[in-house]
């Protein structure tokens, strides 16, 4: 299991390897029936739903990025250039954006035409926008990006493990997971934050959870906290700390 997603009606979509097959998405339904399976073609290591439910999007080793209606139907495609590590949509579902190995953050308009292009210059492992239209970004060099809605340089916030997952909890903090088997809650304004350098205020989380193994992909909805982890996804419940509430395998 390498990346999990929440729609806004509580499904789940989970997404990997499996057996023979280069790459399987599977889309879980709220009521713990069977998961719709899609093929997405090769190894998948993102996926992202649209706010309102209705496109389910996917990226991969291969460089592309499908969008399906979640429903059914056949997928439109986008090509970021190099392996896609990262996906995210912003909220009002008009843009989508995707992070690859090639250290590259790319904002297509409308999922479509030409994508601004932000340099992170590191692979971007994770992205997520705010309620607020900011955009958080990780990589694998241990920083998280938090991009303004205004058009500003980020804020750099240094994490100190490499990051595979980030999210935003509905009280506005960021959720992060990395290579040290741990999911951290952070605190999203930082006192005397520098945009543009680097901020070491997010040396000391809020809460955090550890694993035996890395949490490959984290997504947030609510108070939870979906994390893949092997080959199963954990859930974490957001209280006064982090615990454990449920499991899937598969």
């Amino acid at each position: 299991m390498s990346a999990v997603a929440w729609a806004s009606d509580g499904r789940l979509a989970s997404g990997g390897e499996d057996n023979q097959r280069p790459g399987v998405i599977r889309i879980w339904p709220t009521d713990a029936g069977p998961a719709r399976v899609i093929d997405h073609g090769s190894r998948v290591f993102a996926l992202a739903w649209a706010p309102d439910g209705r496109l389910a999007s996917g990226g991969g080793y291969e460089g592309k990025v499908r969008i399906w209606p979640a429903d059914g139907g056949p997928a439109s495609e986008l090509t970021h250039g190099g392996p896609v590590r990262a996906l995210a949509w912003a909220p009002g579902g008009h843009r989508l954006a995707s992070g690859g190995r090639d250290g590259k953050v790319r904002i297509w308009q409308s999922h479509s035409g030409t994508p601004v292009v932000l340099d992170c210059v590191h692979p971007v492992t994770a992205l997520a926008w705010g309620p607020d239209g900011r955009l958080a970004g990780g990589s694998l060099n241990g920083k998280i990006w938090i991009w303004p809605d205004s058009g500003e340089p980020p804020v750099v916030l240094e994490c100190g493990s490499p990051i595979y997952g980030v999210g935003w909890a509905a009280d506005g903090r960021i959720a992060c997971s990395g290579r040290d088997g741990k999911v951290r809650l952070w605190p999203t304004f930082i006192e005397g934050a520098v945009p543009g350098g680097v901020n070491p205020g997010l040396s000391r989380p809020e809460a955090e959870f550890q694993f035996d193994e890395p949490s490959r992909g984290i997504a947030v909805h609510d108070n939870q906290i979906a994390c893949a982890v092997g080959g199963s996804t954990v859930v974490l419940t957001i209280q006064r700390g982090l615990t454990k509430s449920n499991s899937y395998t598969g």
